[in-house]
């Protein structure tokens, strides 16, 4: 057989007083296995695939597959970024307490998202792919200043 039948008997539902006698539902087997297979897009792929496609010019948008491989090599490299500056607010507020630690992090952590937003929007606009590491510089160019002064001997 290709499909299956389930037949369910004095069916109610708890929260209204509403009762049904009995319910048949039917599923078709091979629908059902064969499933709608993956949705293209870019997101789905490695980053190897997106470039592979992008070099043998099949990719129908070359730029928005370079920005995503920048997008997620800039996001990959961002915790060795905000590790340091998460000890240099730890170390601005040891004596203030943990809660306004934690609410100091919260400034980095809104910079990459913010930044992170900005880029996919001058991407969409300006078609630079370099825009992905856009999170990246920022969280560089406003740490480097904090942590120098902070940790400096």
């Amino acid at each position: 057989t290709q499909s299956i039948t389930m037949h369910l008997t004095n069916v109610y539902t708890p929260a209204r007083p509403f009762q049904i006698g009995e319910i048949s539902i039917t599923a078709n087997l091979v629908e059902m296995l064969r499933g709608r297979g993956r949705i293209p897009g870019n997101k789905d792929l490695r980053s190897d695939s997106l470039l592979a496609e992008v070099y043998r010019g099949v990719h129908p948008d070359p730029a928005a597959a370079r920005y995503l491989v920048h997008r997620r090599a800039s996001f990959a490299l961002l915790p060795f970024l905000l590790a340091p500056i998460g000890f240099c607010i730890g170390v601005l507020a040891r004596d203030r307490g943990r809660v306004l630690a934690l609410s100091f992090c919260m400034v980095p952590l809104s910079i990459v998202y913010l930044t992170d937003f900005l880029g996919e929007t001058a991407m969409r606009h300006l078609q630079l792919p370099i825009v992905g590491w856009l999170p990246t510089a920022v969280t560089l160019i406003l740490g480097l200043p904090f942590c120098w002064r902070l940790l400096r001997i």
